[in-house]
């Protein structure tokens, strides 16, 4: 078998060759209650699969319930001169690239590396598409033709020069039993325990760093290391000063009794740092060629670093993605429409592109849309024309698991990755990926389930409703919009604008006002005139990302 592997050292990848077979992952595992990383998991996993004994009997179903068994945050490749095989974890914390090109199966951690290893790549337009109107490319494509990254709870098999891919896990409801809530509630707290008692397991007593904004995750995170006695934790918050999200970050932090630091982001200073080459480096590193990178972690991280606020051992985590997996995404696609056990599957797909797929108005072409339906029949591999609206919900959960969620969401972690930094994402613990899963969507819709779960257990008294200087503060109420003053007649004129539009382009929320609201510093361009010129078909920051992102990659 002619095999290539191309890693790249910056991500921390292990190596080690133990009998006949090379062995290289990274992250960590848990197997059978006990933590492995580094020179250890690669040792582990050699006994796990029982290589030496199985080497002749290597079947993919035979890998897959292995791989399946296996809990934590990682990616590895196992590999001789007969066969190879990789995986990732069930959420792609760690991407992973392969393609069969050249007469060659080639493996890779960086897409940059894989891509300057092959000749003659052809160009997916269809990923094209997919990316400019979404920001990720289906499934397991990339930009570029017959060049691919493993989805999420996948894992890649090659034998012979031939590839094989097999799921191992889908984001789907298995276990539908009959629980009262109560039940529910006291099985949440069991898998949160659990998850943090094993975080704090791993974390060595190391200095933790939290990205604390004004919603639940990341406050639930800080919660749980102080009730678990873990108190070597510093918050940090980014952002406008006068963001609400800052204001309650900080007094939430006081109310535990943690350390917080603030980090402005001034817009001339973020553009500054978007328009560097090493922010450009950055997204080459980051994309995979196959997502949009963010740079929230990235610009914070920066910010950090010029001010000398962390130590270079320090552990970051933050709360991703806990507003997903408790159901706080489905308040919009179910506030305004009545389901029933016969929905047609287009209006599946009309929801699916309503909010994931239309982050430029210009490209919602009747030949796009054609094209991004087609791409959703077969990711989701529906054969009929209507579904009940448990498969509504399951299968509409079950995309953006496979897409945003972990090729854009959870690819965050790359700016940590970037600045060679350790991180955890305990929201994402196998005992929370499974609770979650099986949670019927009615219990917790809107996050209904979740809310209750805190307010009852009101950890570090920070999810219940408390006096602070004869003031009542709702700690799960949720804030305004940052909207300078002198914008705010014109926030009126804009909304009469749009509401006798018909062109059904939001020119409140776009042509004129979203460069100066609450995220204005994310947004690329130096100067509101450029902004002006193609704003109005923009939906937010994420847009032009995906703009300046393909014009770097010449696409």
């Amino acid at each position: 078998m002619k095999l290539n592997i191309v890693k790249n050292d910056r991500f921390k990848w292990t190596e080690n060759k133990i009998g006949n077979f090379t062995i290289c992952s990274v992250g960590s595992f848990w197997i059978n209650n006990k933590f492995f990383d580094k020179d250890s998991a690669n040792n582990e996993l050699y006994n796990f699969f029982q290589l030496e004994k199985r080497q002749n009997d290597q079947s993919i179903q035979h890998l897959s319930q292995k791989v399946k068994s296996l809990e934590g945050h990682f990616s590895f490749i196992i590999f001789n001169e007969e066969f190879a095989f990789a995986a990732v974890d069930k959420v792609r914390s760690y991407p992973f690239f392969f393609s069969n090109l050249d007469n060659k199966i080639h493996f890779s951690n960086d897409a940059r590396w894989l891509r300057g290893k092959i000749s003659d790549l052809k160009i997916n337009t269809n990923g094209i598409t997919a990316i400019k109107m979404s920001g990720y490319t289906f499934g397991n494509e990339t930009i570029y033709s017959n060049f691919f990254s493993l989805e999420a709870g996948t894992m890649v098999f090659a034998n012979e020069n031939k590839i094989s891919i097999n799921s191992y896990f889908k984001y789907v409801l298995i276990d539908n039993v009959e629980k009262s809530e109560e039940e529910r509630i006291l099985d949440l707290h069991n898998a949160t325990i659990k998850t943090f008692n094993k975080m704090i397991h791993t974390l060595n007593g190391r200095k933790v760093m939290v990205p604390l904004s004004g919603g639940y995750d990341s406050r639930f995170v800080i919660a749980m290391l102080k009730e678990l006695k873990y108190d070597n934790i510093v918050a940090f918050t980014y952002g406008r000063k006068k963001d609400w999200q800052v204001k309650r970050a900080k007094y939430v932090s006081e109310k535990m009794n943690v350390k917080w630091q603030f980090i402005e982001y001034n817009n001339k200073k973020m553009r500054q740092y978007f328009n560097e080459d090493e922010r450009k480096l950055f997204y080459q590193f980051a994309s995979g060629s196959c997502s949009v990178p963010t740079i929230a972690n990235y610009y914070s991280i920066k910010g950090l670093i010029n001010n000398k606020l962390f130590d270079e051992d320090s552990i970051f985590i933050n709360g991703q993605s806990g507003d997903f997996t408790s159901g706080g995404h489905l308040g919009h696609l179910l506030d305004n429409k009545k389901l029933n056990n016969k929905i047609k599957v287009n209006e599946l797909f009309n929801s699916i592109i309503t909010k994931h797929y239309s982050l430029w108005i210009n490209e919602k072409t009747n030949k796009n849309i054609k094209i991004i339906k087609d791409n959703l029949k077969r990711e989701l591999e529906l054969q009929k024309d209507y579904i009940t609206d448990d498969e509504f919900i399951s299968l509409y959960e079950l995309q953006e698991w496979i897409c945003r969620q972990t090729k854009f969401v959870v690819n965050g972690q790359r700016g940590y990755d970037w600045f060679g930094l350790d991180w955890r994402l305990p929201l994402w613990s196998d005992e929370l990926i499974s609770f979650w899963s099986n949670t019927p969507w009615r219990i917790k819709y809107n996050q209904r389930l979740l809310l209750k779960y805190l307010q009852q257990y009101n950890f570090q008294d920070v999810f219940g409703i408390n006096e602070d200087n004869n003031h009542s503060t709702k700690y799960l109420n949720t804030g305004k919009s940052f909207f300078p003053a002198w914008a705010k007649p014109l926030k009126a004129f804009f909304r009469l604008i749009n509401y006798f539009s018909k062109k059904g382009v939001s020119y409140y929320y776009t042509a004129y006002i979203r460069y100066f609201m609450g995220y204005s510093y994310f947004y690329p361009q130096r100067k509101y005139s450029e902004y002006l010129k193609d704003s109005k078909y923009h939906r937010n920051v994420v847009s032009y990302w995906t703009k300046y992102f393909l014009k770097e990659q010449k696409h």
